[in-house]
C-alpha cells in the first residue's frame, strides 16, 4: 500500500484552527482544574508543607532539565515535514522522523546525566561550603532519601519522549489526540491523590502517583504516535531511514539548535525560580510559592 499525507477533515483551514485552538483550550482548562484538586488534596494529605514543598522540588527538577536539553523538534517536523507533504516525498520525512527520534533520545541522555552530575556537585559544594540549602527539607526527610528519591525520579526524563508525537499529531492536524493526552496525566493524579488521602499515605506514596502518572501520559502519546505512522505506511520509511546529513535537510540543523535556546531560556523562566527557592529558603517556601503562582 502506499503511503498516506492526506489530512481528512470537512472543515475549512480556518474551520479547522479555530477547532483546534478549542480542543486545546477546553483541555488546558480541564487539566488546570484537575491539577488544582489534585494541589489540594495532596497539600491536605501530606500535611506537613515541608514535605509538600519536597514533593513539588523533585517534579520541577526533573521538568528543568527535560526543556533544558530538549530541542523541540516538533517545531521542526512541522517547519520541514509540511515541505515534504506538499512534495509527497515520503523518503525524506522518514529521515526527519528518525532524526528527530535520535535527537530526543540524546537530549533526553543529556539531561538525565546532567540533573545526577549536577545535584551531586551541588551537594559538595553545599556540605564544603556550610551552605543554607535543604536545611528547612531536614526536619522532614534526610538528604540521602532525598537524593535516591530524586535520582529516581529523574528517570522520568528518559521517558519523556514528547516531540516527534507532538510534531506528528500537529503535522497531520490530530489535535483530539493532543487534547486527550493533556488530561489523562491530570486525571491519573487526581484519582491517585484521592486515594492517598483515603489511604493516609506519604511522600514516597505521591511520588510513585507522579511518576506512574506522568509515564503512562508519555506512552499514550508515543504508542498513538506510532499507530498513526503505521495507519500512514510511513512507519517502515521511518525505520529505514537514517540520521540525517546537512545537506538532505537543508536548515535542519541550525533550526533545532535555535529551538533548543528557546526551551533551555524558557526552562530558566518557568522552573529555575523553584530550584532557586528551594535551595536558598527551603521546601515549604517552596510550597507557598507554587501555590500563589
Amino acid at each position: 500500500m502506499s503511503h498516506d499525507f492526506s489530512i481528512k477533515s470537512s472543515l475549512s483551514l480556518k474551520g479547522r484552527i479555530f477547532t483546534n485552538m478549542g480542543l486545546l483550550g477546553a483541555a488546558r482548562i480541564v487539566a488546570t482544574f484537575l491539577g488544582m484538586c489534585t494541589l489540594i488534596i495532596t497539600a491536605r494529605t501530606l500535611g506537613d508543607t515541608s514535605v509538600f514543598g519536597t514533593l513539588l522540588f523533585i517534579h520541577a527538577y526533573m521538568l528543568f532539565f527535560s526543556k533544558l536539553a530538549s530541542f523541540k523538534v516538533w517545531q521542526a517536523i512541522i517547519r520541514f515535514g509540511s515541505i515534504d507533504v506538499n512534495e509527497n516525498n515520503p523518503n525524506r520525512f522518514g529521515t526527519l522522523i528518525n532524526t528527530g527520534t535520535k535527537l530526543d533520545a540524546a537530549s533526553a541522555l543529556i539531561a538525565f546525566i546532567l540533573a545526577i552530575s549536577l545535584f551531586e556537585i551541588y551537594l559538595g559544594f553545599s556540605e564544603r561550603f556550610n551552605l543554607p540549602s535543604f536545611n528547612a527539607a531536614e526536619n522532614s526527610i534526610d538528604i540521602g532519601a532525598l537524593k535516591t528519591l530524586l535520582y529516581c525520579y529523574s528517570i522520568l526524563i528518559i521517558f519523556r519522549q514528547l516531540n516527534v508525537a507532538i510534531g506528528i499529531f500537529r503535522l497531520f492536524d490530530k489535535f483530539a489526540i493532543l487534547a486527550v493526552r493533556a488530561i489523562v496525566m491530570p486525571v491519573i493524579r487526581l484519582v491517585g491523590a484521592l486515594l492517598a488521602y483515603i489511604q493516609g499515605w506519604g511522600l514516597i506514596e505521591f511520588l510513585w502517583i507522579w511518576f506512574i502518572a506522568s509515564l503512562v501520559s508519555y506512552f499514550v502519546m508515543q504508542i498513538f504516535a506510532l499507530r498513526e505512522l503505521h495507519t500512514r505506511n510511513l512507519l517502515n520509511y521511518v525505520l529505514k531511514a537514517k540520521l540525517a546529513k546537512a545537506n538532505e535537510i537543508v536548515g535542519f540543523y541550525p533550526y533545532v539548535i535555535k529551538t533548543n535556546i528557546n526551551s533551555s531560556l524558557g526552562a530558566f523562566k518557568g522552573y529555575f525560580p523553584s530550584l532557586l527557592l528551594m535551595a536558598v529558603f527551603g521546601p515549604a517556601s517552596l510550597a507557598v510559592y507554587r501555590i500563589a503562582e
